[in-house]
Order: C-alpha cells, then structure tokens, then sequence
C-alpha cells in the first residue's frame, strides 16, 4: 500500500479542513468525517463508494485546478465510462 498523508489546513474563514494525500494526488478541504471515509477507501480497496475505489476524488494539483476552473466557467466535466462490475456493495 502507498503511504497516505493527512495534512491540517484551513479556509479562508478558520474552519479546520484535512488533505488527503496518496501517490501525487491529493482530495483537499474535508472535513473530519469525510477524511476518516476516505481513508478508508484508499486503505480497503473492497470498500468501494464509487467506480474508482474513493469516497472522494484523488487528483493531482494541476487536476484540480483545472477542475476548479470548469467549475467556476460552469462547463461540465468531462464522464468516464464505468462499469456495474466496479461497484462493489
């Protein structure tokens, strides 16, 4: 397994948020129960929320940049194919 990093931040507000990090991607801004589902994920890849083995999604900074930009703009993002064998209940 890959080592994950748990990385105390903040909003521009105070609340405390965490960063999830694994292999050069990372999920920022999650609250406590969020992080904990998390990590779970990323540690039992059985356990899985979504197609992809993450409650949330892991990607890299310039991922999520360019995400956050669409989003701002109000473009969709782009879909993936996925598959009912990825899902795992």
């Amino acid at each position: 397994m890959k080592p994950i990093t748990i990385t105390l931040g903040s909003t521009e507000h105070g609340s405390r948020t965490f960063d999830v990090e694994q292999d050069g991607k990372v999920c920022d801004g999650l609250c406590w129960d969020e992080m904990l589902g998390q990590i779970i994920a990323l540690t039992f890849p059985t356990f899985r929320v979504q197609p992809g083995g993450e409650m949330y999604p892991m990607k890299t900074p310039e991922e999520w940049k360019a995400y956050r930009a669409r989003r701002f703009r109000g473009e969709a993002e782009p879909t993936q194919p996925s598959s009912s064998d990825d899902v795992v209940f």
